[in-house]
């Protein structure tokens, strides 16, 4: 049985720009001529599935004979996910991680009429393949796990800053043109009875039926009301503002 030299490994260059909720991939030849068509793939267990294929089929294409030089933007949590994949492959390859600044100036200098997920994959690929980047050391896995909490907290930040303007802020039908729900007809019956919103943080308002659109403070509320002008405006807005509020409803979730 004969063993491949060196000379006889063929390189392969593998570009990936990423994304949080799928990846774009090209290959490239020493040549730049494209070795697989390009692909988008989620980012998912069928995804990852795809790529998969994809290399397997490369690598049986040149009879094992192949050395593939992958280039991955350092974006976020999902490059993560890429990156430990790609690492766990059983095929002799050269992973690199490119910041993305750096990326996107080497895209603009070699494709700058082009922007693309696949250019960026392309221009990822043709660095790999033309400049052989060494080779980035694999995250420590106290970092990954490091990694993992900050995204989950994150993620946890997010959900309460939604849940907080949430309760900051109710709908319900507008007291201005219609009334506390009560039945004159201005259009769509769904739209009337929640285009009213109030914050109750800024102390302001604004009804979102076209027809209607008031909005402002508490005074403008309270003379919208009273059919007033605002400089009438007296004492006892504020008992109006609670009385408005306390018919409104909570933005759905």
């Amino acid at each position: 049985m004969s063993v491949a030299t060196v000379s006889d490994v063929v390189p392969i260059g593998v570009g990936f720009d990423t994304a949080r909720y799928g990846h774009h991939v090209s290959f490239l030849r020493p040549d730049l001529q494209p070795a697989a068509p390009h692909f988008t793939f989620p980012e998912s267990q069928q995804g990852y599935q795809q790529l998969h294929q994809a290399l397997e089929h490369l690598f049986a294409r040149h009879e094992g004979r192949v050395h593939f030089h992958v280039r991955v933007d350092a974006a976020g949590q999902y490059a993560a996910n890429l990156e430990r994949f790609l690492r766990g492959l059983p095929y002799p390859l050269t992973f690199s991680v490119g910041q993305p600044m750096r990326n996107k100036e080497y895209r603009k200098a070699h494709f700058p009429k082009r922007k693309s997920d696949a250019v960026e994959s392309l221009a990822c690929a043709r660095f790999a393949i033309v400049e052989r980047p060494a080779p980035t050391p694999p995250t420590p896995e106290q970092w990954q796990i490091l990694r993992e909490l900050i995204s989950r907290l994150q993620a946890k930040v997010k959900q309460a800053t939604r849940l907080i303007n949430q309760l900051h802020n109710r709908r319900g039908p507008c007291p201005i043109h219609g009334g506390f729900g009560r039945g004159q007809d201005h259009g769509d019956a769904g739209l009337r009875c929640r285009s009213f919103s109030v914050n109750l943080q800024r102390n302001v308002f604004q009804c979102f039926h076209p027809p209607c659109g008031a909005h402002g403070n508490v005074l403008d509320l309270w003379a919208a009301i009273r059919k007033l002008p605002l400089r009438a405006c007296g004492a006892g807005p504020e008992n109006d503002l609670q009385l408005v509020t306390s018919s409104t409803e909570k933005r759905n979730p």
